[in-house]
């Protein structure tokens, strides 16, 4: 396991045998969580992506400079949440007690771990002076998207809240609409949210929305417009042609 490598480079370099070179830093950390994100059994990728976050911020806290989370390793641990299955419970015709131990499962399973960890990033909680990107706002609402009853006020709640955060931080992308035209749960949302019934049927790039939702987003075409593999098959085709 790659968690079990770093966690003995980490021993090795504590115990003095070897020097600064080999001592896991927020890089390292970060790949980890990665791996947990992308691996694992699924069930508690979440669990185990969030528990290396934490140590990186205990550690950090405790004056290793070197492990200073990033918006990358907050964003992995919110990728770990998307990789691990709904939990399918139900709080109908349960005891209080059986009610409480599902309340309680719920807020340390996936959904919950990934609604802290987006709020504590938002809310700057630990002062580490890092915002979320355009990334991380598509990660969350896929979260919501796999995690929330298509129906739900929860479900149309936290679309709006998303994605109201990302145009205040001007991080609205094409990866940003794809998540919320997936995590909407109505055309009429959707529309609302856009600002235009046009934009749910055929909206082709951010560019057509207000200027200052992607003020932060990089120029590149994949950041920029929603179906940009088909304008780049389109385009090749066209050269084909042309020779």
């Amino acid at each position: 396991k790659a968690e079990d490598l770093m966690n003995f480079m980490y021993e090795i370099y504590h115990s003095g045998r070897l020097d600064e070179s080999v001592k896991p830093d927020a890089t390292t950390y970060t790949s980890v969580i990665n791996a947990w994100a992308r691996g694992g059994d699924g069930k508690d990728n979440a669990r185990n992506a969030r528990r290396l976050l934490d140590s990186m911020l205990y550690k950090y806290d405790a004056g290793e400079d070197d492990m200073k989370p990033n918006i990358v390793s907050f964003t992995a641990v919110l990728n770990a949440a998307v990789n691990c299955p709904p939990q399918d419970q139900s709080l109908e015709s349960v005891s209080d007690e059986e009610a409480f131990d599902l309340e309680m499962d719920e807020r340390e399973g996936p959904y919950g771990i990934a609604l802290r960890t987006y709020d504590e990033l938002w809310n700057d909680s630990y002062g580490l002076r890092i915002k979320a990107d355009h990334f991380t706002f598509a990660t969350m609402l896929q979260v919501i998207s796999i995690h929330t009853a298509a129906n739900s006020g929860e479900r149309r709640q936290f679309v709006e809240r998303i994605f109201e955060d990302a145009c205040s931080a001007g991080q609205v992308s094409s990866f940003v609409i794809r998540a919320l035209q997936k995590a909407c749960p109505s055309r009429d949302l959707l529309a609302r949210i856009l600002g235009s019934q046009k934009l749910v049927q055929s909206i082709r790039s951010v560019n057509e929305l207000p200027r200052d939702w992607s003020r932060h987003v990089g120029r590149e075409k994949r950041f920029r417009f929603l179906d940009d593999r088909k304008r780049s098959r389109d385009s090749k085709q066209r050269k084909r042609h042309r020779k």
